[in-house]
This record gives structure tokens, sequence and C-alpha cells, in this order.
């Protein structure tokens, strides 16, 4: 039997439930002080907080993780977070990314220079780290952690089901022709990994800002690329 993906909005980014017979996955918990919108997500799916085996972090940006350290106090869940990006969640601090267009460049360098604060967050120490990929099945969820390097260099996504992705900021859902992310520390990287998910058969994508969005917008944005 499938698994349920319930989006969770928090101040403009997305967190994502996973509901399974065995209880919840929680990806990525958006910024801040909003506790209340998870407590109510999964009462309305018929769970509680303990009910969250494990936290996986998508990338350590604060507008993904800045409620990590009071879920995981609350609900004991295991976090888990690819390696490269675990010194940052435990500094509780993360630069703004590189943008990707001119404009983008340019909202980067205003909100370095003035808006840095909005880079720190709840420093918070992983249970569970990986390299390249990490199974969720000994949670009891046909699901996997992946490493999809790019808007950072830990960036990492949730395959579920094997045809559905939670897929953090690899793309953003913002554009009506493109899910191209609007900020990466490294385009190249970010290419190859674009490319790479055409390899496997996701139908579903569920970004971590905007929208679910199906493969073919996927492929018409990677056919664009250089």
């Amino acid at each position: 039997m499938g698994h349920t993906i319930i989006p969770i909005p928090v101040k403009g980014a997305n967190a994502y439930l996973i509901k399974s017979e065995n209880g919840f996955l929680l990806v990525d918990t958006g910024s801040s002080a909003n506790i209340r919108v998870f407590k109510d997500a999964l009462k309305k799916a018929g769970g509680t907080l303990a009910d969250i085996k494990a936290i996986v972090i998508t990338h350590a940006h604060y507008d993904h993780v800045g409620n990590v350290k009071q879920l995981k106090m609350e609900s004991g869940a295991y976090v888990i977070i690819n390696a490269q990006e675990q010194s940052l969640l435990e500094k509780g601090f993360t630069t703004i990314p590189n943008g990707t267009s001119n404009i983008f460049k340019l909202i980067v360098f205003f909100a370095r220079k003035f808006a840095s604060s909005q880079s720190y967050f709840p420093a918070v120490t992983p249970d569970i780290t990986f390299k390249t990929e990490y199974d969720l099945e000994p949670f009891g969820f046909s699901a996997k952690v992946i490493h999809t390097p790019g808007h950072t260099t830990g960036s990492s996504s949730v395959l579920v089901d094997g045809d559905k992705c939670i897929c953090g900021d690899m793309c953003f859902n913002i554009m009506p022709n493109s899910v191209y992310p609007v900020f990466a520390n490294d385009t190249e990287q970010l290419h190859a990994t674009l490319k790479a998910l055409q390899e496997y058969d996701i139908q579903e994508f569920f970004p971590g800002h905007g929208k679910k969005f199906g493969k073919d917008k996927l492929t018409k944005t990677v056919s664009k690329i250089k």
C-alpha cells in the first residue's frame, strides 16, 4: 500500500508528513516558532508528535530547519541529514545561497548585507548522517533519502514508493514553465542532479517552495539546460 504525502506550508516553505500504517516521517520543518501547525496537521491525519519516527532534513537552511530542535525534543524522533550538512545544523547558521539569475543575485547581495540574521536557527545535533543514500525501511517506510547536491553541497531528497520525490530546494515550483531553483551554490552540480533524476521513475515531485508538479515539468526544465 502506498504512503500518503501531506504538505504543511510553514511561512513560505513546505514541510511534508509521510504517513504509513507505522506512523509518520517528517521532511523539513519550516522556520522557527511554528510548532502548532505540525500538531494540527498530525491531529487531522490521525496522529500526534509522538508518532513521528524520524525527521529528515533536505538541507540546513533556516526556512527548513527552524523547528527541528523543538520538534525533536517534543517528539523524540531521530533527526537525519546528509553528512555534508551536519556541521551547519550543529552550528545553527548557514549563509544565504547564490542566486541563479541576475535579479536573484541582486536579492542575495542585499540579503547578505542587510538580513544576514535570517540565516540563524536553533542548533541541533543529528542522530543519523549519511553520504550517498539512507534506507528508511527500518522505520517502517518504503522510502529512502538520496544525496541530490546543487542547491547546497549536502542537499538531499526523499524517494517514496519509488515514484514520488520530496525534493527540498532542488526545484522551485514558482514559475509557470520551469522548476529551476532561484538559488543554488553550485549550478554544475545542480544540472547533473536534475539530469540524473530523470533516470528514476518519478511521477510526482514535492518541492520546498510551491506546489507539487509532474515529471513533464522537470523534463521541460532539464531540456533548457545547456
